[in-house]
C-alpha cells in the first residue's frame, strides 16, 4: 500500500494524502523501535550493566584506581556508544541519499529489523560478572542493534515524505513521536511492574522480550 501510493506520486508530482491504513502502519514503527531507547540505552539495561553486570576490574588501568563502583561499566558502554554513533554518521549520509533516491526502502527496513532483533537478544549474556567474552559480544550486540534502529528510522524518515503532502508533513511526523513516546511508556510501565514481581537481575531478559515487541508491530 505505502509503495504503491509513493509510485502513483512520484509518476505524477503531486503527493496526495496516503490511505489511513498507510499512514497507521507507518506510525507504528515508532512504536515499535521506542521501547529499544527507553529501555535499554536510558532507564534500564544501561544502569543494569553499568552497575551489575561489570566490575570495575574488568577496565584495569583504563579507569582510576578507587573509582566509583559502575565506572568501568560506564566507561565501555560509553564507548559502545560512541563506536555505533560513529558509524552511524558514516553510513547515514550514503543509505539516506539511496532512500531519497526512490529505491526500495521496505526491504531495507526488513534486514535492518532482523540484524537489530538478533542483536538484542546477545543482551541476555549479560549477566553480573560476566567474563571479558561475554561482555564484548553483548557491547557489540548493543552497537549493532543501535545502528539499525538509527538506519531503520533513515529509511522510516524517506518514506514519510510520500505519505502526505508538504504542507502536513509536521503533523504526521509529530504523530508519529507521540505514538513512539506512548509505546515506550507502555514497555517501560509494564517492565516496572515485571521488576516489581520478578527482581532486578531479570532486567538481562529484557532484550529477548525487547525482540518479540519489535516483530508484534
Amino acid at each position: 500500500m505505502i509503495g504503491s501510493t509513493m509510485a502513483a506520486a512520484g509518476e505524477s508530482g503531486v503527493i496526495e494524502r496516503a490511505p489511513l491504513k498507510a499512514r497507521v502502519s507507518w506510525m507504528l514503527f515508532d512504536w515499535s523501535a521506542q521501547p529499544y531507547y527507553t529501555l535499554v540505552q536510558t532507564f534500564l539495561f544501561a544502569p543494569y550493566f553499568a552497575n551489575a553486570v561489570v566490575q570495575n576490574s574488568t577496565c584495569g588501568t583504563l579507569i582510576a584506581e578507587g573509582s566509583a563502583t559502575a565506572a568501568c561499566g560506564q566507561t565501555l558502554w560509553g564507548y559502545a556508544a560512541s563506536v555505533a554513533g560513529l558509524l552511524i554518521a558514516i553510513l547515514s549520509p550514503f543509505l539516506g541519499a539511496l532512500a531519497d533516491g526512490r529505491g526500495a526502502r521496505k526491504p531495507w527496513m526488513a534486514v535492518l529489523s532482523l540484524f537489530f532483533i538478533c542483536a538484542l537478544g546477545t543482551l541476555w549474556l549479560a549477566t553480573p560478572g560476566a567474563p571479558t567474552e561475554t561482555l564484548a559480544i553483548v557491547l557489540g550486540g548493543f552497537i549493532i542493534a543501535t545502528l539499525c534502529a538509527e538506519l531503520m528510522g533513515v529509511f522510516s524518515n524517506s518514506i514519510m515524505s510520500g505519505l502526505v503532502p508538504k504542507d502536513e508533513l509536521g503533523r504526521l511526523s509529530g504523530t508519529g513521536w507521540a505514538v513512539g513516546y506512548f509505546g515506550g511508556l507502555v514497555s517501560l510501565a509494564l517492565v516496572a511492574v515485571g521488576l516489581c514481581l520478578a527482581g532486578f537481575e531479570q532486567l538481562r531478559a529484557w532484550g529477548a522480550r525487547l525482540a518479540r515487541f519489535r516483530t508484534t508491530r
